[in-house]
């Protein structure tokens, strides 16, 4: 079954998918994870799971559909009782399934196990090797984590969602305890690069930057601006005082996702040399979805 759920198939690549979900079994969630499974004359046709993630998250994970011996429909079925199951029993606050844009066949079968659609990720990169500083802006105040209180930090972050274009579907799903435990959670918990941005005493914008599990990039987690003080060039500095702090750690790039319909955005990250590696389309389950199964 580690076979199936890893997606078997003839490409070579099996037994390594399969180490790495056994991997992450063993590190990831709260609770063991339940394995769902469909079976026809003695046959396994199907298999699902979903892993706790911190901040009352979970992933999906399941057989592939182009799989030998897994049928879509017994799949699809599989992957919504798990989800269900997370979601109603296990506290979750959503449920998300990550995939590439030629995974048609995955996508389409989430969506029949009753995921819908959330945002479209643009990976992008920026390069530190040939990284020339420069984020100093006039007028901007910097604290780093322990110089401001997560009450304080968590209350900032709310107030950048207002008029976000970042995934906006799932704002309001999280307490922001949840959410800041998700962010501490992505690769390894940096606090040193997590920073806050003050403008006459008032915290107008923060970004959060982690780094890679294998310590040699760092990835930028969370980055946000109260709408007043947005087109001002916070985000602007943020960025560059985020780039800055890697290349002084000697990390070799920094990294980040953002959703595409940010279109300013992706147009500041272009701008200051981020440069896209790839797409990923992300679905989702919540509470009030599954009970519609």
């Amino acid at each position: 079954m580690i076979l199936l759920m890893a997606g078997a198939s003839d490409d070579g690549l099996a037994t390594i998918r399969a180490e790495a979900l056994k991997a992450l079994l063993r590190t990831r969630g709260q609770y063991p994870p339940r394995l769902w499974w469909a079976r026809r004359n003695r046959r396994t046709v199907a298999t699902a799971m979903v892993i706790d993630s911190p901040g009352r998250s979970g992933i999906l994970l399941h057989a592939c559909p182009d799989s030998a011996g897994v049928e879509g429909e017994a799949l699809a079925e599989t992957v919504a009782a798990a989800s269900r199951d997370a979601l109603q029993y296990r506290g979750l606050a959503f449920v998300q399934a990550m995939f590439d844009p030629h995974q048609t066949a995955e996508m389409d079968m989430v969506q029949a196990g009753g995921f819908e659609f959330l945002a479209g990720l643009v990976n992008m990169k920026l390069e530190l090797t040939t990284f020339t500083p420069s984020w100093q802006k006039a007028g901007l105040e910097w604290r780093r984590f322990g110089e401001f209180s997560e009450g304080q930090l968590a209350d900032l972050i709310a107030a950048t969602y207002d008029g976000s274009l970042d995934c906006p579907r799932l704002s309001g799903l999280r307490g922001m305890s949840d959410v800041l435990e998700a962010h501490k959670a992505c690769g390894v918990f940096h606090p040193a690069s997590w920073w806050m941005v003050v403008v006459e005493a008032t915290p107008v914008g923060c970004v959060l930057v982690n780094d890679s599990v294998s310590g040699q990039t760092g990835e930028v987690v969370y980055l946000g601006v109260v709408a007043a003080h947005r087109r001002r060039g916070v985000a602007r500095a943020m960025v560059r005082r985020a780039a800055d702090d890697a290349y002084r750690r000697r990390r070799t790039a920094l990294l980040l996702a953002v959703d595409e319909e940010n279109h300013h955005a992706m147009r500041l990250y272009e701008e200051e040399g981020f440069r896209q590696t790839h797409r990923q389309w992300a679905f989702f389950m919540t509470a009030k979805m599954a009970s519609r199964g």
